[in-house]
């Protein structure tokens, strides 16, 4: 018996290793889900003696060895691999120290993919590293809907228009001022969420726990945020909020805690509200096991909820509306994320990292968090980014756009409830075009094979050249090389489709084994 990894290192470090232990040569889970559940999938060992027989020793069972339990995880290797590859793309562009992304079906909380990828210490590239979905981190403004949840569903805030005070800084309780990284007099509640104000979410939050800052602490467990989730995945930490004593340092940490610093949140617990949001107000617990298998056993796991509901559907509606126009308003820090295809709605967030007990400000940690389609959440994500050093460096254009790619894979697929079959969607008046072609009968055979009716334009074939440079203008890419190779001549090429012009031109006279350039379009 032996392990055996059929996907390579997809997913390694959330499915785990085994080894021997310390105390004894038995094999054991040491990280992941093999660590987690090991106590389930180690089996108990059997006895066996030695016995010497007529034909020689063999092996006498006293008692037979049971194996342990088969487990089935919700992992979906086509998600994953998506997943895996957006992230490593980005990762590579941006040249960032690690990042972590998390693919979660909003209705049971299956966590479809997840990826913990950091540079690798002895080569290029990227490898799957510590399993930080599940460690705690400093989450930045992908907290603030977190906050707002808790002040509609408080009462703290009813209005979404209603104007909230911002100007340039808000001294809170005396302490160092609260600022924004854009000025504004005044926003309405929804712009707090759609702008990422910092002044915006402590003026709403300490409206209600001003005089007991340590309520916020609690109204966090109240809705289950602070329990362990119990996933399966080894390592897994709760979030650390301080319960803040009712004084000016505690009135202080509050106003902080409220956007997201002075806590530390694992990203699977940041998305496990935001998918609540997704799901109505309904907190599904996130999980990565969906079956145990065995001798006589075979139990599927059902769903289960932390709570049965942390907001109301009518709040879950606003939520979901601002966190909306991040991406879609005319303000939203996630507004480069608008795309055609599918409708994202979700949150930023940036944390500079914090290095020998201070914050160093050339070091940011970039977030975003939120699901997809907005009209119709199926699945949310989070992505993390640590230290961006070239080329993007906002948490939309790196995280944010790791979240938009694997939506758009997932829709170019069908795999967002949509049909993938490009045929059922007509041009509008468009007829088709035939390029040039080298060889008789190519046209009529391709509006036959094709059934292509009524109009269509045919491209004329090139002129013949008795010496000199072949002409291959209208010719599709594959006819230009044969013919432009057979007379001699290297070629390269840019654009896509028929040549529409070449250099040197056709005619001219020019050396065997000369480049031409083609440039080509649709």
């Amino acid at each position: 018996m032996r392990r055996v990894n059929p996907y390579g290192d997809m997913a390694r470090r959330s499915i785990g290793g085994v080894g021997a232990t310390r105390k004894c040569k038995e094999i054991h889970g040491i990280s992941g889900l093999e660590k987690a559940l090991d106590s389930m999938l180690f089996g108990t060992p059997g006895i066996a003696k030695k016995v010497a027989l007529t034909r020689g020793i063999v092996n006498w069972t006293d008692k037979p060895a049971i194996p342990g339990l088969n487990i089935r995880t919700t992992i979906d290797i086509k998600m994953q691999d998506i997943v895996e590859n957006e992230l490593n793309n980005l990762l590579t562009y941006v040249n960032a120290d690690w990042g972590v992304a998390v693919l979660m079906e909003v209705a049971t909380g299956d966590i479809k993919a997840i990826s913990n990828l950091e540079k690798n210490p002895s080569a290029p590239g990227y490898i799957e590293g510590m399993n930080r979905a599940v460690l705690g981190y400093e989450p930045g403004s992908v907290i603030k809907p977190i906050s707002m949840l808790i002040a509609l569903e408080d009462g703290i805030v009813n209005d979404l228009s209603e104007q909230i005070p911002i100007g340039k800084s808000f001294p809170y309780a005396g302490g160092r001022g609260i600022t924004d990284s854009h000025y504004s007099s005044s926003l309405s509640v929804a712009e707090v969420i759609e702008q990422s104000s910092n002044i915006g979410m402590t003026r709403i939050i300490t409206r209600r726990y001003d005089a007991h800052p340590g309520g916020f602490y609690h109204r966090l467990k109240q809705i289950g945020f602070l329990e362990p989730m119990n996933t399966g995945i080894a390592g897994e930490s709760v979030p650390r909020v301080d319960s803040v004593p009712s004084n000016r340092g505690g009135r202080i940490s509050l106003s902080r805690q409220c956007y997201g610093y002075a806590t530390e949140i694992p990203p699977l617990y940041t998305l496990s509200v935001y998918n609540a949001i997704a799901n109505g107000g309904r907190y599904v617990r996130p999980r990565l096991v969906s079956r145990l298998t065995g001798e006589d056993i075979d139990s599927i796991l059902p769903v289960t909820y932390i709570r049965d509901r942390i907001c109301s559907e009518a709040n879950a509606k606003k939520l979901q509306s601002m966190l909306t126009d991040v991406v879609w308003g005319a303000h939203g820090t996630g507004r480069r994320l608008k795309n055609d295809l599918v409708r994202i709605a979700g949150k930023t967030g940036t944390c500079y990292m914090i290095e020998g007990g201070t914050y160093n400000t050339g070091k940011k940690r970039l977030a975003f968090c939120g699901f997809f389609p907005a009209e119709n959440p199926k699945y949310s994500c989070i992505v993390l980014t640590c230290h961006p050093k070239q080329n993007a460096l906002g948490a939309a254009s790196t995280s944010g756009e790791v979240v938009k790619n694997v939506a758009l894979k997932l829709y170019s697929r069908g795999m967002l409830g949509n049909s993938s079959d490009l045929s059922a969607e007509k041009a509008a008046g468009d007829s088709p075009v035939l390029y040039a072609t080298a060889r008789n009968g190519h046209h009529e055979r391709v509006r036959s094979e094709l059934e292509v009716k009524g109009a269509r334009r045919s491209l004329t074939r090139p002129r013949d050249i008795d010496k000199g440079i072949p002409d291959v203008v209208g010719y599709g890419l594959r006819d230009a090389i044969a013919i432009l190779e057979k007379a001699g001549y290297n070629v390269t090429f840019s654009g896509s489709g028929y040549v529409t012009r070449q250099t040197p031109a056709a005619g001219n006279s020019a050396p065997r084994g000369h480049r031409v350039t083609l440039s080509l379009t649709e």
